[in-house]
Protein backbone atom coordinates (compact mmCIF):
# COMPACT_ATOMS: atom_id res chain seq x y z
CA UNK A 1 0.00 0.00 0.00
CA UNK A 2 1.35 3.64 -0.79
CA UNK A 3 -0.17 6.42 1.33
CA UNK A 4 1.44 9.72 0.34
CA UNK A 5 0.77 11.04 3.95
CA UNK A 6 3.96 10.76 6.29
CA UNK A 7 1.62 11.06 9.58
CA UNK A 8 -1.20 9.14 8.20
CA UNK A 9 2.09 6.48 7.75
CA UNK A 10 3.10 6.64 11.13
CA UNK A 11 -0.32 6.18 12.54
CA UNK A 12 -0.75 3.29 10.69
CA UNK A 13 2.26 1.81 11.94
CA UNK A 14 1.71 2.71 15.72
CA UNK A 15 -1.55 0.71 14.88
CA UNK A 16 0.63 -2.22 13.99
CA UNK A 17 -0.61 -2.54 10.27
CA UNK A 18 2.88 -2.92 8.96
CA UNK A 19 6.23 -1.48 8.55
CA UNK A 20 7.63 1.78 6.70
CA UNK A 21 10.94 3.79 6.20
CA UNK A 22 10.22 7.07 8.08
CA UNK A 23 12.57 10.23 9.09
CA UNK A 24 14.09 9.53 11.88
CA UNK A 25 13.66 13.33 13.19
CA UNK A 26 10.04 12.83 12.96
CA UNK A 27 9.44 9.56 14.79
CA UNK A 28 12.71 9.79 17.79
CA UNK A 29 10.23 10.99 20.34
CA UNK A 30 8.21 7.86 19.64
CA UNK A 31 10.78 5.60 19.71
CA UNK A 32 11.72 6.70 22.76
CA UNK A 33 8.81 6.41 24.31
CA UNK A 34 8.32 2.98 23.20
CA UNK A 35 5.17 3.77 20.87
CA UNK A 36 7.65 2.85 17.75
CA UNK A 37 10.33 0.27 17.84
CA UNK A 38 13.35 0.92 15.04
CA UNK A 39 14.46 -1.47 12.97
CA UNK A 40 17.67 -1.17 11.23
CA UNK A 41 18.42 -2.42 7.51
CA UNK A 42 21.81 -3.23 6.03
CA UNK A 43 19.85 -2.51 2.24
CA UNK A 44 20.45 1.46 1.21
CA UNK A 45 16.76 2.73 -0.01
CA UNK A 46 16.41 5.42 -3.03
CA UNK A 47 15.19 8.75 -1.59
CA UNK A 48 12.21 10.37 -3.11
CA UNK A 49 13.09 13.63 -4.90
CA UNK A 50 10.08 16.08 -5.92
CA UNK A 51 10.26 19.19 -7.86
CA UNK A 52 7.61 21.19 -7.57
CA UNK A 53 6.72 24.11 -10.59
CA UNK A 54 3.73 26.43 -10.40
CA UNK A 55 1.66 26.33 -13.87
CA UNK A 56 3.17 29.34 -15.16
CA UNK A 57 6.66 28.05 -14.66
CA UNK A 58 8.27 27.57 -18.19
CA UNK A 59 10.52 23.85 -18.25
CA UNK A 60 13.78 24.24 -19.91
CA UNK A 61 13.94 21.89 -22.96
CA UNK A 62 17.56 20.50 -21.24
CA UNK A 63 15.29 20.14 -18.13
CA UNK A 64 11.93 18.30 -19.61
CA UNK A 65 14.78 15.90 -21.53
CA UNK A 66 15.59 15.04 -17.63
CA UNK A 67 12.30 14.74 -16.17
CA UNK A 68 11.26 12.42 -19.34
CA UNK A 69 14.81 10.02 -18.66
CA UNK A 70 13.53 9.99 -14.63
CA UNK A 71 9.89 9.25 -15.46
CA UNK A 72 10.73 6.46 -18.18
CA UNK A 73 13.62 5.40 -15.64
CA UNK A 74 11.12 5.63 -12.49
CA UNK A 75 8.09 3.74 -14.60
CA UNK A 76 7.83 0.89 -12.16
CA UNK A 77 4.53 -0.20 -14.01
CA UNK A 78 6.90 -0.96 -17.12
CA UNK A 79 9.91 -2.95 -14.40
CA UNK A 80 6.99 -5.07 -13.34
CA UNK A 81 5.86 -2.84 -9.63
CA UNK A 82 2.89 -1.13 -9.08
CA UNK A 83 3.26 2.94 -8.08
CA UNK A 84 0.08 4.76 -8.30
CA UNK A 85 0.51 8.22 -10.04
CA UNK A 86 0.39 11.46 -8.38
CA UNK A 87 -1.80 14.06 -8.97
CA UNK A 88 -1.27 17.42 -9.66
CA UNK A 89 -1.82 20.14 -6.70
CA UNK A 90 -4.47 22.55 -7.39
CA UNK A 91 -2.12 25.45 -9.07
CA UNK A 92 0.60 23.31 -8.88
CA UNK A 93 2.50 20.88 -10.90
CA UNK A 94 4.44 18.01 -8.81
CA UNK A 95 6.84 15.61 -10.41
CA UNK A 96 8.65 12.94 -7.89
CA UNK A 97 11.09 9.93 -8.53
CA UNK A 98 10.18 7.29 -6.00
CA UNK A 99 11.90 4.03 -5.84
Amino acid sequence: MQVDSLVAQIEMVKAGMGLAILPKASISTLISSGHLTEINVQKKTCSVIYRIYGRQSELSSSLKGIVDVIKDICNFEKHGQYIAERKPLSKKIVTSAAS
